[in-house]
């Protein structure tokens, strides 16, 4: 924890994950809470924002040195007359490498809000956390020895990236004998793992674990995604977070030792909530607990010792967040199609789309020039 009078600010490196970091921005702002933005390049989205008067530097390449980290951290320190700083955990390739580095970071002051490494990566990995769900009860999918013959099924990374080349895996949905080929052809089968293919509503848990039992739950129901299990599109409101499978991972999280952010993807179905990967760290559709009034990051701030306002962290009265959505316009560009539907379809869509043009999370003052040019380059 901070002494009292040290001056702290977050520090964000911004060009990936860019809603969570314009979501964080805003709350952030809207709380008088100093941060520093990095960006990543010159063509960084960021400066398509009312942010850009925030960015203290900008990377020549997206290649990350633990040095020149230290050197930019003690740049910001002296220009800003900052005693530490406290760097946002905001996409997994950052992490990661936060992770390999924190004692360093830490040894010169800095805070990396991330539990240990071990910890993160069995949480993160998809194989692992599959394990870890499986030996505390809850409902996984079923998984296959070998690589089925019978379509559709999914096949999953082992690990975040390939042994050999470090190049970072995705999950494929293979539901054609097309799909197969191309898996096949672009990818190494051992370094995956094969799992049936889940039909059922898409919910998200949505936590803030503290480790002084002051935990956040809320969820969202996911209603059009992007193809191959992209990004959402669509979302609103879910009542999964009053179910007892809420309190079911909470429980699961905090005897592990987790404390953090951390997004629960499911399915749910008629019999089960099936768990189908976790990430621990902010997740894309951030702005919709910030428009719901869900104080994720809020917690998340105050538990690593920023002052926040009076009343900042306040329970929600139980019929908040109702009519709030989230969409991302942005995110239907030809190369997301076919777009999934989750217990949805698109006349709904087209019924429902002057209500969720209301909640975009890039057509606002702050950000409207970042909602223009994404559809300049569709």
């Amino acid at each position: 924890m901070r002494h009292a009078s040290q001056k702290q600010a977050v520090v964000i490196f911004s060009g990936f994950n860019m809603r969570a970091v314009v979501a964080f921005c805003r709350k952030a702002t809207a709380l008088n809470v100093p941060f520093c933005l990095v960006a990543s390049s010159p063509g960084d989205p960021i400066f398509q924002t009312q942010y850009s008067g925030s960015v203290v530097l900008t990377r020549q390449t997206n290649d990350l040195c633990i040095a020149d980290m230290q050197n930019w951290f003690h740049e910001i320190l002296v220009s800003k007359s900052l005693d530490r700083l406290m760097v946002l955990p905001t996409s997994e390739f950052l992490n990661r490498f936060l992770l390999d580095h924190k004692a360093e970071l830490e040894d010169a002051g800095h805070s990396v809000p991330l539990v240990d490494k071990q910890l993160y990566n069995r949480i993160s990995d998809k194989q692992s956390f599959v394990k870890i769900c499986a030996d505390h009860g809850l409902v996984v999918p079923q998984e296959f020895i070998d690589q089925p013959a019978k379509l559709p099924f999914v096949a999953k990374p082992k690990r975040y990236a390939a042994v050999k080349t470090g190049r970072q895996l995705k999950p494929w949905l293979i539901s054609s004998e097309s799909d197969l080929q191309k898996f096949q052809a672009v990818e190494s089968p051992g370094e995956f793992f094969f799992q049936e293919f889940v039909v059922g509503k898409s919910v998200y848990l949505l936590y803030f674990v503290s480790q002084d039992d002051k935990h956040v739950v809320y969820s969202q129901e996911n209603l059009i995604q992007q193809s191959n299990g992209g990004s959402i599109v669509v979302a609103t409101q879910s009542s999964e977070h009053s179910e007892p499978i809420a309190q079911q991972y909470l429980d699961m999280f905090k005897s592990l030792g987790y404390s953090g952010p951390v997004m629960v993807e499911l399915k749910v179905t008629e019999d089960n909530h099936v768990m189908i990967e976790a990430n621990p760290r902010f997740w894309g559709p951030l702005q919709f607990v910030v428009d719901s009034g869900v104080p994720i990051i809020e917690s998340f701030l105050s538990a690593n010792g920023f002052s926040l306002p009076t009343n900042a962290v306040s329970p929600l009265p139980a019929s908040h967040g109702n009519d709030v959505r989230y969409f991302w316009s942005g995110g239907m560009s030809k190369s997301a199609q076919p777009f999934v539907f989750h217990n949805y379809n698109a006349n709904r869509f087209v019924d429902d789309f002057p209500d969720l043009k209301r909640h975009d999370v890039f057509l606002r003052d702050d950000t409207i020039n970042l909602y223009l040019s994404e559809f300049r380059d569709k």
